[in-house]
């Protein structure tokens, strides 16, 4: 048992060295960083190629391979999902209003998590509906390049949803760089009559807009306006855009 304890020990140390750099290193550096000889390298990087969570470059060079991305990418969402289930909490505990998380897939918003407030507008986790008109779906969309959201626009006509909905290219055009300028999107009853609807990005590791944190409210159920929840709105998309991996360049 305890062999087995070292083998494993020592295979999830090379898989954290191998993670430390971006190219491939070769065994002799492999081995200098971490005090293993060649000889049990080769046996531990061979049973590592063989599931996948190592690649052999060729030259006696390794580098991290497709398996062991899966696997981190899979304990990044769920730790994301675990600590913006309590960020939603506090901000709805501050604000009195819904805390929604959505993402994109497919040309559509995906409702992943919320904190429901006293009187909650629509949208249970897992609804999908449109991106233009949801808070969260309109501060991702101004994240693309301008070429990107026109593409989107030909492929899903704008449908208003309401008299105050925004019906032409020009205008959504102009909302979404006044979303820019913002850093927080608005979408004021454009999808619901009398509900309100703001919305931050959350940026991941290579500064792509991964999702979004939003909150809504129905018109009359809150004492303030709710754009002065903003800050707390920033700080919590801050936070979470951190915990993927964003750096402080593009936040």
């Amino acid at each position: 048992m305890a062999e087995q304890i070292q083998v494993i020990s020592r295979a999830m140390s090379l898989l954290e060295i191998l993670s430390r750099t971006d190219g491939p290193m070769s065994l002799m550096e492999i081995s200098q960083a971490s005090g293993l000889p060649k000889s049990t390298l080769h046996r531990l990087l061979s049973a590592l190629e063989f599931d996948n969570y190592v690649k052999n470059e060729g030259g006696g060079k390794y580098r991290i391979a497709r398996s062991m991305l899966c696997l981190s990418a899979k304990i990044l969402r769920c730790c994301f999902l675990t600590q913006a289930s309590g960020i939603l909490r506090d901000l709805r505990e501050k604000t009195n209003c819904t805390a929604y998380l959505s993402m994109i897939n497919n040309d559509e918003m995906v409702y992943l998590h919320r904190a429901p407030g006293p009187v909650t507008p629509f949208s249970n986790a897992g609804w999908v509906g449109e991106l233009y008109y949801s808070a969260g779906g309109r501060v991702i969309l101004s994240t693309y390049s301008d070429e990107k959201i026109r593409d989107y626009l030909e492929r899903i006509p704008l449908q208003p949803r309401t008299p105050k909905s925004i019906i032409s290219k020009e205008e959504f055009m102009a909302e979404m760089e006044a979303t820019r300028q913002r850093g927080y999107s608005k979408s004021f009853e454009e999808y619901t009559l009398n509900v309100l609807s703001v919305g931050a990005p959350i940026f991941d590791h290579t500064e792509a807009c991964y999702a979004a944190v939003s909150l809504s409210a129905v018109r009359g159920t809150i004492t303030e306006d709710i754009e002065s929840f903003i800050p707390l709105l920033l700080t919590a998309a801050h936070t979470l855009s951190m915990q993927m991996g964003a750096t402080f360049s593009r936040l």
